[in-house]
């Protein structure tokens, strides 16, 4: 029997366990009982960030490999001069990275200067909002950031567990160095990877890189790409900005129809071009979660029955449209159970809009609360012009904040997304009073803005991972395709456009950022094998 295939039994084995299945769901519950989310309180941040990484020693410390656990602090000075530099929108602090680092364990260390031998592969430790207290039901575990990304934060640790034992059992070990990246700051823009990616020093100590997320264990050579828009409507300055707030996304709605129109790639045979409206004032949480609820007041001298038949209509044309996702049945239940509910109180009637909320990249498996919102109030401002409808618990002299997401593919650049969503607005937001020149200070895309990229698909690494994944029960598509959402990739793709760039891992789109996040541990084991043979093999522990 050759030495990869003694690995390979041992692997098939042991993803197979059930004790080792038992493992990875208990150390994924405490990853996940800790809250990465991101918040305004730096010192706070920091301490969680510090939790999650003294987990990470702990299991490091644990797999008994040689390893090198170095604290990359994070200089906000030198990422604000990059291209890929996202504000950190979550806090105003001057300095958001004050005493905050990325974690990177290099196992392996004395066989440095291996390089043409050594592989990364990164993982990120932020979730998005709100935290969820993770639970497990049977084999999957639920709770934010089981299925983005620490339950690939643990395949990782498991991977670098397996890779001590099978140098204990077997004398079979890595010829070069293995770099795991455990990042900060990915679902905000991508900052933590970003200051890895300008390490020059770290840059040295590797050839190829993993990037482990949500992919549902696909392999893929390419990415989508993804910007964040938010605009700012001042009811000083905008006439009625509800109803110009519905104008604009039925605008952009349009717009990214448009787009995904002209998007024609070979590795993007679907074209997953998605647009998310994420937060309208208070409803919403996250630019790139569709937003699953929304509420209105209407004040009118219509009839319930006439608002009522106005309604109606506007949700029988959002789904000709979006598809009506109340005759969807997912997991024995509607994706939505009803669109709206309407009712009186006093001298108003208070409208309650439901949709579905998930990941901006699984748009078109849940439903957008604020997109129906648009239609119902374009049509009730035309039926009925002279009702004045609000936005419940939003503060009318305050201004009006929209926040969303539009993603696109290689075939377009980012600067040409940013130009067409500002083309898009100028019109509408000109239409209700301001002026061209103001505009441009009502739109902003300084959050997250991730460009498309493309590696490979004929590499070395690309197809040696497809063929492993395959061995451990993971179908590959027939084709080389590209992943339908955006990660930090994007952020090496650009810096290193030569270097071989897979993403991969365990966990389903449908699932992230989801109210019921969750992750199948069967999933997690088997990218478990896939990631521990993947890193063996690339660092040439089988060569010779």
């Amino acid at each position: 029997m050759t030495a990869r295939s003694t690995v390979e039994h041992f692997l098939h084995d042991r993803v197979r366990d059930p004790a080792f299945s038992d493992a990875l769901a208990a150390l994924l519950i405490e990853f996940c009982s800790i809250d990465s989310t991101p918040k305004p309180d730096i010192s706070e941040l920091q301490r969680q960030e510090q939790a999650v990484f003294d987990l990470i020693r702990r299991s490091v410390a644990q797999s008994g490999m040689d390893c090198e656990l170095l604290r990359r602090p994070i200089d906000h000075r030198l990422l604000q001069g990059d291209e890929s530099y996202t504000p950190p929108y979550y806090t105003q602090s001057e300095d958001p990275y004050r005493d905050r680092a990325n974690l990177v364990v290099i196992a392996a260390p004395q066989r440095r200067g291996s390089g043409e031998r050594s592989i990364a592969v990164n993982a990120h430790v932020d979730t998005v909002h709100p935290h969820v207290p993770p639970k497990r039901r049977g084999e999957r575990i639920i709770g934010r950031g089981a299925c983005d990304d620490k339950g690939n934060v643990v395949a990782m640790l498991a991977a670098l567990s397996l890779i001590g034992e099978i140098e204990r059992k077997f004398g079979i070990k890595p010829a070069g160095e293995l770099v795991l990246m455990f990042v900060v700051d990915e679902e905000p823009g991508g900052n933590g990877s970003l200051a890895l990616a300008l390490d020059t020093d770290l840059r040295r100590r590797y050839r190829e890189l993993v990037v482990l997320e949500c992919c549902d264990n696909v392999v893929y050579p390419a990415n989508r790409g993804a910007i964040w828009y938010k605009i700012e409507l001042p009811p000083a300055r905008v006439h009625r900005p509800l109803i110009v707030a519905s104008q604009l996304v039925l605008a952009l709605e349009e717009m990214g129809r448009e787009i995904k129109r002209e998007s024609e790639h070979p590795l993007f045979p679907d074209r997953p071009v998605q647009t998310c409206q994420g937060i309208w004032g208070p409803w919403g949480e996250h630019p790139s979660r569709v937003c699953g609820y929304v509420e209105l007041t209407v004040r009118s001298g219509s009839s319930e029955g006439a608002i009522r038949n106005c309604v109606e209509d506007a949700i029988d044309r959002y789904c000709t449209v979006y598809g009506d996702k109340t005759t969807v049945i997912r997991d024995g239940a509607p994706v939505v159970p009803w669109h709206y509910r309407l009712y009186k109180r006093g001298d108003e009637y208070h409208l309650q809009i439901m949709g579905s909320t998930g990941h901006m990249a699984a748009v078109d498996q849940n439903d957008g609360a604020l997109t129906k919102a648009a239609y119902i109030i374009d049509r009730l401002s035309v039926t009925d012009p002279q009702s004045t409808i609000a936005l419940r618990k939003h503060n009318e002299n305050e201004t009006l904040v929209l926040e969303g997401g539009q993603s696109f593919l290689p075939t377009h650049s980012l600067r040409q997304i940013r130009e067409r969503i500002r083309q898009t607005c100028n019109p509408v937001l000109c239409d209700s009073g301001l002026q061209p020149h103001e505009v441009s200070v009502l739109v902003t895309m300084d959050k997250l803005h991730n460009a498309a990229f493309c590696s490979d698909p004929d590499s070395d690494l690309f197809m040696s991972a497809r063929r492993i994944a395959e061995q451990f029960d993971l179908p590959q598509p027939a084709a080389p395709r590209g992943w339908s959402a955006s990660c930090d990739a994007r952020i090496f793709a650009g810096r290193y456009p030569q270097m071989p760039i897979i993403t991969m891992g365990a966990g389903n789109l449908d699932n992230a950022h989801a109210d019921d996040e969750s992750v199948g541990i069967t999933e997690v084991a088997q990218n478990v094998g896939a990631v521990t043979l993947l890193l063996l093999d690339r660092s040439g522990a089988f060569a010779g």
